[in-house]
């Protein structure tokens, strides 16, 4: 006859007390693997994108088109308009161009993307010529890439942040990344440090991308190429982790 193993029920509630403290212990770390993970992800879609600007500058004498017929679409204007099927980027709907780790997730509206610097440059480095998309007095926007000094110090394109309504596309079903964020101003729709735990990526002009932890060293990139242009530098405005509104 079969001896039955039983247990009494503190027995029992000892155990599962052990696993509830294992599962505390492990909980945080696989959060933080899985964070890691997402901001990987990221890293990867920015160097993708960058990939794509730099064939676009490659093709058209180092300059790169930021704005179309007054858009400030920088996505569209790389992979629809004047530059419709093309393989700057993916598609038309391009997921590259978007965060993974944070909603919309992939492609989804015009300005649910990353951010890019557009026209945030020393004097100079871009002109805004008039559009042939339409016939309205609407203008499309261009930087010359080929005059930045530091392109390796140079932010692009970004992790960003719009306030919910502060834009009608602004929803929780649309996500809150923001394709023409403000920068030398204040406002409701910038960049932001802290989309990956208490850091945000970034890709720059030299092709690489990397995750920036501080308010104060994105603002010391972005002033960089003032400096070497012999030019006061503006003040930078961005959102910290916590979403205040700081500047430097």
């Amino acid at each position: 006859m079969r001896k039955v193993i039983s247990f009494t029920l503190i027995e029992l509630l000892v155990v599962i007390a052990i696993i509830a403290i294992l599962a505390a212990m492990l909980l945080p770390a696989l959060s933080k693997a899985r964070e890691k993970a997402r901001s990987i992800s990221c890293v990867n879609n920015l160097k993708q994108t960058m990939m794509g600007i730099m064939l676009y500058r490659h093709d058209y004498n180092d300059t790169v088109i930021t704005d179309t017929n007054w858009s400030s679409d920088w996505a569209g204007s790389l992979c629809k308009y004047y530059n419709a099927d093309t393989s700057y980027l993916s598609s038309s709907t391009p997921n590259e161009v978007v965060c993974p780790g944070r909603m919309p997730f992939k492609y989804r509206t015009t300005y649910q993307t990353y951010g890019c610097r557009r026209t945030y440059v020393p004097a100079g480095y871009n002109v805004s010529v008039p559009t042939t998309w339409s016939t309205y007095a609407y203008f499309d926007g261009y930087v010359f890439l080929h005059k930045v000094k530091e392109p390796s110090s140079f932010p692009w394109l970004g992790d960003s942040y719009g306030i919910a309504a502060s834009h009608s596309s602004l929803t929780e079903a649309n996500g809150f990344q923001w394709a023409p964020p403000a920068i030398t101003s204040t406002g409701d729709r910038m960049f932001w440090i802290g989309a990956h735990g208490d850091s945000s990526n970034f890709s720059f002009v030299d092709g690489h991308a990397e995750a920036i932890n501080s308010t104060a060293k994105f603002a010391d990139y972005y002033k960089q190429e003032y400096k070497v242009a012999g030019v006061t530098p503006p003040t930078v405005y961005l959102f910290s982790k916590t979403f205040t509104k700081v500047s430097h």
